[in-house]
């Protein structure tokens, strides 16, 4: 069976999470974090082995995006490194740390600093993004938006990632994932043994859209199927690795 990475499918309520953890000391996430992320005896896990809270953050807070290596660090925690090259740290409970010091020797954290500063409730969204999607996608559901430097992506059922300007003038739809989070690769430039993976594994899917992250050692390929979008991760070489 392949190993199911978290998809990220609909976006949970947020009012759990709300509070952005007030009453617990900003200090002592740093020190854990520090403790994960520098710790030697990280353990890789699958995604469905976190503890659900912080599968339900994941799926509201990083719509747009997936995990691609998942730690657990024994009485310590979680670490998880995403497709836009973010790191996301949890407590063993699963609530999302939040990081404040930025000493010497702290190994650097890319993920949000707490209070989902990068996330925009629904019922705030520019009226300007919120009529687009009604008026060319009157089905479908706002699953969740943030803000991503300059642009706003929203994702909508379906898998489907609308990105507007800070305006809310819409510039594209993304095929999965929004492909600012890699470099954009030619289709017909695949390498044989993925297209080869694809028509194995994938009858009758059609290859939307590909991009390389995390500096060539993945390429990522999002294929349309049966009216759903899958994302496949391979490795440079073209060995299979996730679908999500």
């Amino acid at each position: 069976m392949k190993n199911l990475i978290l998809f990220l499918l609909p976006v949970f309520a947020l009012t759990f999470f709300s509070s952005c953890g007030e009453d617990n000391d900003i200090a002592t996430d740093d020190v854990l974090i520090e403790e994960i992320a520098s710790a030697e005896n990280k353990i890789v896990i699958t995604p469905d082995e976190l503890p659900e809270s912080a599968q339900s953050y994941l799926d509201a807070t990083y719509f747009d995006t997936y995990a691609q290596v998942v730690s657990r660090v024994d009485e310590k925690g979680y670490e998880l490194f995403l497709g836009t090259d973010e790191l996301q740290y949890f407590n063993l409970e699963g609530r999302p740390l939040r990081a404040e010091r930025r000493g010497r020797g702290f190994r650097p954290f890319h993920g949000p600093g707490g209070c989902n500063a990068s996330m925009i409730p629904v019922d705030e969204l520019p009226e300007a993004i919120t009529t687009y999607i009604a008026e060319n996608y009157p089905d479908a559901e706002i699953r969740g938006a943030r803000e991503r430097g300059d642009l706003i992506v929203v994702g909508i059922s379906g898998h489907v990632m609308l990105v507007f300007d800070s305006e809310g003038n819409f510039i594209e739809e993304a095929q999965v994932v929004h492909h600012g989070h890699g470099t954009p690769l030619e289709i017909e430039e695949l390498p044989t043994a993925i297209t080869d993976y694809i028509s194995t594994n994938y009858a009758g899917a059609e290859i939307k859209k590909a991009f390389e992250v995390r500096d060539g050692e993945n390429i990522v390929v999002g294929l349309l199927l049966n009216d759903e979008r899958v994302l496949v991760i391979f490795d440079a070489e073209g060995n299979f690795i996730m679908e999500r």
